[in-house]
């Protein structure tokens, strides 16, 4: 029954090319000279090269030069289906790229599957729930099971109270809808942690060049990209989830979130975890969702070759259900994926705490073989008058003291 690829939708998961808003920044000259040294420093040895010759990192790296607004392509992040990629690779460039030691999709296991075949074929809310019953599974003895039923049972209150025909938030949303996505992290040593938190991994990256003040005082702590909910353990972060309220997948917003944000959280966490485990750098993967109201969108970030993070998506949006007449098909669809991310997840974290810890002090170059992949690129940060006069009179304050 996890026939999640074909799943019907009208929408289609291609992304339209990133348009110009708030949240995306214009590059100062200083940002342009920044992006141009980072691929400079890169060993041109360790390009990926593809079957006709050509340069992923070089074509990268032309577009990265022509944006004067921030893109992905400026923190070396390339999804094959962003159409802006068409005007630096052919189709079939973009398709071999796409198809390059791809991330495997992990069915379903029998007992699921044979779970949701009772399911099969109904089309009635009452049918459902009087299924749904008969069915009654401990929640740490079968917690894969139980996480199934009682999210059956969740979904059928949400079209009982018709809660899906309202105008929920971003936390209502969260808390009704895609709390089945939590529920399905409640045993496994693997966790969520929702609110608008911020990634560690993220602040990591923005405060890399921090350090204790000299000349003046050490720069402001800055905070990492927020999110609404975190999939990590207590020290690694494997993946996030963003939500936007509306369910049009093409507003700006979600065109924003699911282009620029979750990709740049995701990478950040690559790099985290690839410091932990870079003999594995062909093998980690973090994961996201994208949520526009009703519909979710699996992502997964991983470095197939050469410097170059690559983003893949699901072929279509996936629904929540709103009527009986898909509750089943639909339902199925959203169980697979998020048992999927899970299971994708777990083996990243496998390979991860399964590797050699390294210690010793840091005193030798970077192996010739080894690649070691920038991190997201940080565009200049804007500093308020309020902020900067602040900082002033801490330094003026140091001075007299």
């Amino acid at each position: 029954m996890n026939t999640v690829q074909e799943e019907g939708t009208p929408k289609s998961a291609a992304l339209p090319s990133l348009t110009t808003n708030a949240n995306q920044k214009y590059l100062s000259a200083k940002d342009m000279q920044d992006i141009e040294q980072m691929f400079r420093s890169l060993d041109s040895s360790k390009f990926w090269k593809l079957s006709n010759g050509t340069i992923v990192e070089k074509q990268v790296e032309k577009m990265a030069m022509e944006s004067k607004v921030e893109h992905p392509c400026h923190s070396m992040i390339l999804d094959p289906r962003d159409p802006a990629w068409l005007q630096y690779f052919t189709k079939e460039e973009l398709a071999e790229i796409k198809g390059y030691n791809p991330p495997t999709f992990i069915n379903l296991p029998k007992k699921l599957s044979d779970y949701l075949d009772h399911y099969k074929a109904m089309n009635d809310l009452d049918a459902i729930w009087e299924e749904s019953t008969k069915h009654n599974f401990h929640p740490t003895h079968e917690p894969e099971l139980h996480w199934m039923n009682t999210s059956v049972a969740r979904a059928l209150d949400l079209l009982f109270y018709h809660h899906v025909e309202k105008n929920l938030t971003e936390s209502d949303l969260m808390k009704h809808v895609w709390v089945i996505i939590d529920h399905c992290f409640n045993t496994g040593d693997i966790g969520t942690v929702s609110g608008e938190t911020a990634s560690k991994a993220s602040s990591h990256r923005v405060n890399a060049e921090r350090s204790l003040g000299s000349v003046s005082s050490a720069s402001r702590r800055q905070v990492g990209m927020k999110t609404g909910l975190l999939f990590m353990t207590r020290i690694l972060e494997l993946g996030v989830a963003e939500a936007g309220r509306c369910s049009d997948v093409n507003t700006t917003k979600t065109l924003y979130e699911r282009g620029m944000k979750l990709p740049k959280m995701l990478k950040d966490m690559f790099v985290m975890l690839l410091s932990e485990s870079p003999e594995h750098i062909r093998e980690i993967r973090t994961f996201g969702f994208a949520i526009a109201g009703l519909n979710i969108m699996p992502l997964t970030l991983d470095s197939p070759n050469g410097y170059i993070c690559r983003i893949t998506s699901f072929k279509n949006w996936l629904h929540f259900p709103t009527v009986a007449s898909d509750f089943v098909t639909r339902l199925t669809a959203i169980f697979a994926a998020i048992y999927h991310t899970r299971t994708s997840m777990e083996r990243t974290l496998a390979l991860v705490s399964g590797s050699d810890v390294h210690i010793g002090y840091d005193t030798s170059a970077t192996s010739s073989t080894e690649v070691r992949i920038p991190p997201c690129f940080s565009p200049s940060a804007n500093v308020s008058k309020k902020r900067k006069l602040a900082s002033e009179l801490e330094s003026n304050s140091t001075d007299l003291s």
